[in-house]
């Protein structure tokens, strides 16, 4: 009989598995380096929580953007994303307009749009446990929403990805809720004043701002000074107006074409605009040559100006294509006579990352994360979730 006071041997059994909907949780690490990263996690949130409280004292972006990196956990960004929106929810108008524009500016600098929208998709998933904390959760959550979709720090396809694949039917009915307000003709002008004006400027004030970014540039103005002049005007889904603005002098004045060419290109490639909004801004151009000009005179400027853009290496913006458009574009119709786009480092890159998909969507059993996680790489066409 063994005694009573010795240690039978057993095996040891493992912890219970930890869902923090991250890839190096639960892959093949001994448990002890998977307890390392439940403990990192959780120091990570609370940095977090501590910064978005002195963020809403501060208001300093850039301060917070410092923390941030200093932090090193990209991979638990998301976190950040959800834990501002949560915190801004039960406070004022002003922190709400702080939290987006926090998310705005930091969104491909140091947020990577993959997180930015895991964020999200979590923010939807626990709805119903924060409307019992904050009643007015699902109208706050769709101005959120409809804000960060006019910012374009989310992907085009989220809110539809969203819509179909959400298994909780109040989050189906937030996102078609914030689908509805972006076909409103005024959504910009809608989105920049619901909670208050940003910076205290109106849409004509900001309007004025852009002319004058762009009358100092043709003086004799830097590139830098454009990038810092957009960024302190914090309104990045106003940029088409940029855009526009710089094509129209381009066309108006072809002494200065080239340069503006230049610049347009310097500011797409920096991500000081974005491609939906260099979009925006070229039709809008055309829809104002044509109001300007006779037809045929509107389609002569329209063609000079292209050729303009192919001579700058600006052809596919004037066409309303990014590199990113031009690769999905490749993705979804190859041309089999071409040299193969991306190369065999592009390729393992872009496995591993669909592996590292896969493996999340396991681990937290949310389609819509991993949809939208799917539809983000196949957006980039490279190894970059």
């Amino acid at each position: 009989v063994a005694d009573y006071r010795e240690p039978v041997a057993q095996e040891p059994l493992p912890p219970s598995p930890v869902y923090l909907h991250d890839s190096n949780i639960m892959d093949d690490q001994g448990w002890g380096e998977k307890r390392n990263n439940v403990t990192a996690a959780v120091d990570y949130k609370e940095q977090v929580a501590i910064m978005v409280k002195e963020y809403f004292n501060s208001a300093d972006i850039h301060e917070a953007g410092r923390l941030l990196k200093d932090m090193k956990k990209p991979l638990y960004h998301y976190y950040l994303v959800k834990c501002l929106v949560k915190s801004a929810m039960d406070r004022s108008d002003r922190e709400k307009e702080m939290a987006a524009q926090l998310l705005s500016q930091l969104c491909d600098v140091v947020l990577e749009p993959g997180q930015v929208s895991k964020g999200f998709v979590q923010l939807l998933e626990s709805v119903q446990d924060q409307t019992l904390d904050v009643p007015e959760t699902p109208e706050i959550l769709t101005l959120f929403l409809v804000r960060a979709s006019v910012d374009d720090i989310l992907p085009h396809a989220f809110l539809k990805v969203c819509a179909g694949s959400l298994p909780d039917a109040s989050a189906r009915q937030i996102v078609k809720t914030a689908m509805e307000h972006l076909e409103r003709d005024d959504v910009e002008d809608w989105i920049l004043h619901v909670w208050g004006t940003t910076k205290g400027r109106t849409v004509e004030q900001a309007k004025a701002l852009i002319h004058q970014l762009v009358r100092d540039y043709v003086a004799g103005g830097h590139i830098a000074d454009v990038q810092a002049g957009l960024l302190q005007l914090a309104l990045p889904f106003f940029h088409h107006e940029f855009v526009k603005r710089s094509v129209l002098v381009a066309v108006q004045q072809p002494e200065h074409a080239a340069a503006l060419m230049e610049l347009l290109k310097a500011l797409t490639v920096s991500r000081h605009l974005s491609s939906s909004q260099v979009e925006k801004g070229l039709a809008r151009v055309e829809e104002t040559l044509e109001e300007l000009f006779e037809p045929e005179e509107a389609e002569e400027r329209l063609q000079a100006l292209t050729a303009q853009a192919r001579a700058h290496g600006f052809l596919e913006l004037a066409q309303g294509l990014d590199e990113v458009d031009v690769a999905r574009a490749k993705l979804a119709h190859p041309d089999k006579n071409e040299p193969h786009p991306h190369t065999p480092e592009e390729i393992a890159a872009f496995k591993e990352a669909s592996e590292m998909i896969v493996r999340e969507y396991f681990a937290s059993g949310s389609m819509v994360e991993a949809t939208t996680q799917l539809t983000d790489l196949l957006e980039t066409g490279s190894g970059r979730a």
